[in-house]
């Protein structure tokens, strides 16, 4: 129901948060895909992702823990997935944290069916891949294994910041 909410906020540039939609493969319907910043913008979310999460952060790695970006993805039938990437890449620079986890908190359960997400094990402890604005340059990317990530609904995932990982198409 949250997920939900946060899909169905209000859109315009006069809003902190931003809402992006893609068209499906499948039909050509146009549909929700990604709903960021909006966290401190909605009760429910803010006490999970400001409350909870933060604590269990904090309490998990004996540190304070900040938001930094919040996200919901969304995969309906058709929709488009991510590309191998690292999230380092995307977030950490010199004028940015350069210690970080990644909390997932998944809405749904994550079966073969849906495309999960999908991690090549153990390539984090390689550090930052060759990239190119983020994506693992195909090389890097042709080498390595990934599986998938299973998990049920409400099950936190925390992940190293140099995680590889990618997210096919539905």
């Amino acid at each position: 129901a949250m997920a939900d909410e946060a899909a169905a906020l209000p859109r315009g540039a006069c809003y902190p948060w931003l809402l992006h939609d893609e068209r499906s493969r499948v039909d050509g319907e146009v549909r929700i895909c990604r709903v960021e910043n909006f966290v401190k913008h909605h009760r429910g979310w803010g006490e999970v992702g400001l409350g909870l999460l933060q604590q269990l952060v904090t309490q998990a790695f004996r540190a304070p823990a900040v938001l930094f970006k919040d996200k919901i993805n969304f995969k309906g039938p058709g929709g488009g997935g991510f590309l191998a990437h690292q999230d380092a890449t995307a977030y950490a620079t010199d004028k940015l944290a350069t210690r970080h986890i990644s909390v997932r908190l998944p809405i749904d359960d994550s079966t073969a069916h849906n495309g999960p997400l999908e991690v090549a094990p153990g390539q984090h402890r390689r550090g930052i891949l060759p990239h190119e604005t983020g994506i693992i340059v195909s090389e890097q990317e042709a080498a390595m294994r990934f599986e998938p990530l299973r998990h049920v609904l409400g099950a936190l995932l925390a992940g190293h910041k140099a995680r590889a990982s990618t997210l096919p198409p539905s």
